[in-house]
Order: structure tokens, then sequence, then C-alpha cells
């Protein structure tokens, strides 16, 4: 009876095409398995490999970005060239709400940091608006944001200012627009660090131009949101974590053999 080709096609070198000499003697000198390989012996290899994955699938996680399009690359509308007003309760941009007023969604209309696409806090001329993400947290653990910012050139102020938030924490940021132009927005990498105090944490970027009474319509620009904890698994715990599912594999194997 023909076995399904998802058992076979993991070891498909039980015959041929031939396992490189180096690969043999390490599955027989550290699993005990001899050439060639019986497909008792290869389902005993496939059930290995599972145990080491699932020890490694949080390890390969743990310094994802915590936040959802991050730089804004994914929405249910198209800016194309120029850009387009989004407003409070309107859900466009993917896992983004609008706080505040109307932002801008823009597009090609200027050189985004990441990707084509970023925002301009401050949307129709009046309104200072914001953005923010709900996600994941632990108590007590720091967490690290960092974004680029740049500004709208085309009037004032000179100086945009933005104010960062979670958690009943903030921070004030501002980036200088002079000499800047579509081509040339001089995006600037900046980072703020937080403490979350619960298992939800809501990150918002605002713009300040009406809370300091400043012209509303041109205001800072956001793109490549990220963030992330601050003391993540490090490198050698993840190899710690995978040398001691190794070992314990290979001790089973030898109870198996011995017995």
């Amino acid at each position: 009876m023909a076995r399904p080709a998802f058992l076979i096609h993991p070891f498909y070198f039980y015959d041929s095409p031939p396992i490189c000499s180096h690969v043999k003697w390490c599955l027989s000198r550290y699993l005990g398995f001899n050439w060639p390989i019986t497909f008792k012996r290869r389902m005993i290899m496939f059930r290995h490999i599972c145990f080491i994955t699932l020890i490694l699938l949080p390890i390969s996680s743990v310094n994802a970005n915590l936040l959802t399009n991050g730089s804004f690359e994914d929405a249910s509308i198209n800016p194309g060239g120029g850009f387009i007003a989004v407003f409070p309760g309107q859900t466009s941009i993917t896992g983004w709400d609008v706080v505040s007023e109307d932002v801008h969604y823009m597009g090609t209309f200027w050189q985004a940091s990441d990707g084509i696409r970023s925002l301009d806090l401050d949307g129709l001329i009046g309104s200072s608006g914001g953005v923010s993400q709900t996600f994941s947290t632990v108590a007590g653990t720091q967490y690290n944001v960092t974004f680029d910012m740049a500004g709208n050139y085309a009037n004032l102020p000179i100086i945009k200012p933005m104010r960062v938030s979670a958690d009943g924490q903030s921070q004030d940021f501002t980036f200088d627009v002079t000499g800047r132009s579509a081509l040339d927005m001089g995006w600037t990498s900046m980072s703020w660090v937080f403490t979350a105090d619960d298992t939800l944490a809501t990150l918002q970027f605002l713009s300040l131009t009406e809370t300091l009474g400043l012209t509303e319509g041109w205001g800072a620009a956001l793109d490549n949101v990220s963030v992330l904890a601050v003391n993540p698994i490090p490198i050698p715990a993840a190899i710690w974590l995978f040398g001691t599912g190794l070992i314990g594999l290979i001790g089973f194997s030898k109870r198996r053999k011995a017995v």
C-alpha cells in the first residue's frame, strides 16, 4: 500500500538521492540512526524535527514589531499620487484609528520613509489630528517606540510639533522643514521608551499645531512605526533553549535504542 506523499517527502533521502556523509554521521552519532533509514525511523526523525520547530517558533517571533501596518502601506483607500483626508471613526488605514481631527493619508505626493505611503497628522486646512493603535503588552515591561518623522514643507509652521503617548506617558517631538521638499523630506528616525502598566497599551501620535496655536493643515509627517520590547529573549537564551531541546531528543533516542 502506497504511503502518503507528505510522510515520504521530508525524508526522501531514504535510499536516493544519497544524503551527504557528514549528515549521515551526525544522525548516526547523535540520534542513533543506522543506514538505510527505515520508515519507522523516518517517522521518529519527523517527530524530532516537529518538536524542535515548536521550540524555535516562539523565539522567532520575540523581536517582531508589535504593531500592525507600521508603515501605513495597507489601506482600503488608494491615495495614488496625491492624498486623502481620513476622519475619526473611519477605519480606512489598516490597524490604525484616527483621533482628534482628520489626517491626510499620503500617497506618492511626497517621498515616504518606508514604502510609498505615509501620514500628515494635519489633514484639511484648520485640522490638527492624530492616529492611535492598541496592542498587547506585559505590565512592567519597557517598550521602545521607533518612528520616522518629517513635516509638510508647504506652509507654516516651520517647526512641526507632535506628541507621542502611551499608558499615561508622553514625549513631544519636533521637525524643522527648512529646505525640505517632496523629493527631500529629510525623514529622521526618532525613538521613545515607555513602561506598560497593563496588558494593553494604546500608542498615539498627535499633532500639536492646534494645542500650540499654530497654523493647522500642514503638520508633522509620520512613517515606519515600530514597537519592540526593550528586553526580549536574547540570542544566547534562544540557543540555550534549542540546545536543551536537542539534548532531550538525544537522550530520548538513546533510551529507545537501549530498550
